[in-house]
C-alpha cells in the first residue's frame, strides 16, 4: 500500500505535533484516559471490535474479538508533552460535560460544552484509529487543525444519543475510499484509490452515551447534508457543527442495538453504493 498523507506522522512521530524522538518522548496514549474508569468500569474479559475498507474494487471487513477491556488499550501515537499538556487540558475540560452524559445525569450543554466535547471525541476518534494503522482514514490536516486550535475539524459532522447497548461492539471504525462529486473516477491515480480519506466511528460509551462522527475532506459536501435514517434520526443531537443553543440531555428515547447498528451501517453503506455506482458508469 502507498504511503498516504494519513500516514505522515505516526511511528516514532507524534502524530499530533509532528515531532520525533530524541526531541520528544513518545508516550503510551490511553484511548480512554484512566480518570474514565470511575464512570466506565474496566471489567471486560474480552471485547468485540469492527472494521471496514472499502475501495473501488473490493471490500474487507472483519469483526475480531480481543482479550482485556478496550477502555484501558493504549496506543504509541502521541508524545508525552501532547499527552500531558494540551491533551490533558482537554481531558479536564470536558469533564464537567462527559460525566453526568456517562452517569445518565441531566445537563443543558451550551454551545461553549458542545464545542468541547466535540473535540474530545474528535481527538479520541483520531487516537483510536492507530490501534489499526491499515485503517487510519483521518488525514493529517485534521490532526494538524485539532492540535493547533482545540476544536473539530471542519469537515466533522459528530452527533450523540443515549444508548441501552446490550451485545453490540464497543468500538466500530468504517474507513473507505472516496472520490469528489467533481473527479472523474478514471483519472484518479490508481495508487490514490487504494488511500482512505472518509471515515465514521461510533464508540459505546458506558451505559448511556453512544457518540457518532463521521468526517471526509474529499466527501465534505456529500457529509455536511446527510440524513441520518429516519427510524432513528430524533434520538440523536448533533454537536458538530453546532446547530443548537442548548442540547437537553438526556433524551427521552434511546438507541439499542439495533439502532447502534443502523446508525453505524447507514452512510457507510450508501457511500460504497454511490461509489460503486460511479466507478461502473466510468467503466
Amino acid at each position: 500500500m502507498p504511503k498516504r498523507e494519513a500516514f505522515k506522522y505516526g511511528r516514532g512521530r507524534c502524530i499530533f505535533c509532528g515531532k520525533q524522538p530524541p526531541e520528544i518522548e513518545m508516550s503510551q496514549e490511553h484511548i480512554f484516559a484512566d480518570w474514565l474508569r470511575d464512570y466506565i468500569p474496566r471489567q471486560l474479559t474480552d471485547h468485540r471490535t469492527q472494521r471496514t475498507f472499502v475501495d473501488l474494487e473490493k471490500e474487507e471487513v472483519s469483526e475480531r474479538r480481543r482479550t482485556g477491556d478496550p477502555h484501558a488499550r493504549r496506543v504509541r501515537c502521541v508524545c508525552k508533552t501532547c499527552n500531558n499538556g494540551w491533551m490533558g487540558r482537554l481531558q479536564e475540560n470536558v469533564r464537567p460535560f462527559l460525566v453526568p452524559m456517562l452517569t445518565g445525569k441531566s445537563i443543558r450543554l451550551h454551545k461553549r460544552a458542545q464545542t468541547i466535547l466535540a473535540a474530545w471525541i474528535a481527538m479520541t476518534t483520531m487516537v483510536a484509529e492507530y490501534v489499526d494503522r491499515e485503517l487510519v482514514s483521518v488525514p493529517q490536516s485534521d490532526r494538524d487543525w485539532l492540535y493547533q486550535h482545540k476544536t473539530a475539524p471542519k469537515c466533522w459532522r459528530i452527533w450523540v444519543a443515549g444508548g441501552k447497548r446490550q451485545t453490540y461492539a464497543l468500538h466500530s471504525h468504517r474507513a473507505l475510499i472516496m472520490i469528489s462529486p467533481e473527479e472523474e473516477i478514471e483519472s484518479v491515480p490508481v495508487d490514490a484509490r487504494r488511500a482512505a480519506n472518509t471515515q465514521t466511528t461510533t464508540l459505546c460509551l458506558g451505559k448511556h452515551l453512544i457518540v457518532h462522527a463521521m468526517s471526509s475532506v474529499v466527501a465534505w459536501s456529500i457529509i455536511r447534508r446527510w440524513k441520518l435514517p429516519a427510524p432513528i434520526r430524533d434520538l440523536h443531537d448533533q454537536i458538530w457543527p453546532i446547530r443548537v443553543g442548548i442540547v437537553v440531555w438526556p433524551q427521552a428515547h434511546s438507541l439499542n442495538d439495533a439502532g447502534i447498528a443502523l446508525l453505524t451501517d447507514n452512510f457507510f453503506d450508501a457511500a460504497t453504493r454511490l461509489m460503486r455506482e460511479r466507478a461502473r458508469g466510468s467503466s
